[in-house]
């Protein structure tokens, strides 16, 4: 059966507000893990211990919601060929950097799926343990924030030059991308520290709150999708 245009549009929305959900599962996951350790092997060892079916369970939601992020950029760039064909390259670069960001987040848990499972086998290992969550600051610090910034400002520039979307969703992208791109000198200089509010690891903080401008804007384009009928080319 031959998918329309509108149906695809649907179903991208769909996956992109699916992701938003399962997102939101994973902050009280996140919150519940409590402080992080410090570099002492107890303390390193008793931290994975108690948190393995956490990052586990963390690890098969991102999975998830990468999955489902792609499907909604994938929408969001048939929509723009669809509409303006000649915007198409911007299109691809907001794939391109979505496909960059789902790479670093499951290289994040890849490392997690590591800890958890080194702190279930009976024998943790504090070294293991300590390098792997230290590996996970630049992914969830700097990295975070610029690729999320990338992201939002090449979709909001290609739909405002396709005139496909609402203005308004051009205005959140931009602005979400800005406070990104604030936060970078914040997750740079803040580092490994359990006792500061912007710790790159603590709650994933930086991550969370790069990921807050990035949901407001797949909500705002989501809901767009849903209203969206097929659009013919423009002609030039």
């Amino acid at each position: 059966m031959k998918m329309t245009n509108e149906t695809s549009y649907r179903v991208a929305g769909v996956c992109g507000l699916l992701s938003i959900i399962l997102f939101s599962i994973e902050i009280p996951l996140y919150a519940a893990r409590g402080l992080m350790p410090s570099n002492d092997p107890a303390s390193l060892i008793g931290y994975a211990t108690r948190n393995a079916a956490n990052m586990l369970i963390v690890v098969l939601l991102d999975t998830m919601i990468c999955g489902l992020l792609l499907f909604f950029l994938a929408g969001f760039r048939r929509l723009i060929r669809d509409g303006q064909p000649s915007s198409m390259w911007l299109a691809t670069q907001v794939f391109g950097a979505g496909v960059v960001y789902t790479a670093f987040t499951l290289y994040a848990d890849l490392l997690q799926g590591v800890i958890a499972f080194n702190a279930l086998s009976g024998d943790p290992d504090p070294s293991l343990i300590r390098a792997f969550l230290s590996s996970r600051y630049p992914v969830f610090g700097a990295m975070t924030l610029i690729f999320s910034a990338v992201l939002l400002s090449a979709a909001s520039y290609v739909a405002h030059a396709s005139r496909a979307f609402p203005a308004i969703t051009t205005w959140i992208g931009y602005c979400g991308a800005v406070l990104c791109l604030v936060l970078v000198p914040f997750a740079i200089a803040g580092g490994p520290n359990p006792t500061t509010l912007l710790d790159t690891v603590h709650l994933d903080a930086i991550s969370k709150i790069a990921i807050v401008p990035v949901s407001f804007w797949m909500i705002a384009i989501a809901i767009a999708m849903f209203r969206t009928e097929s659009r013919q080319p423009e002609a030039h």
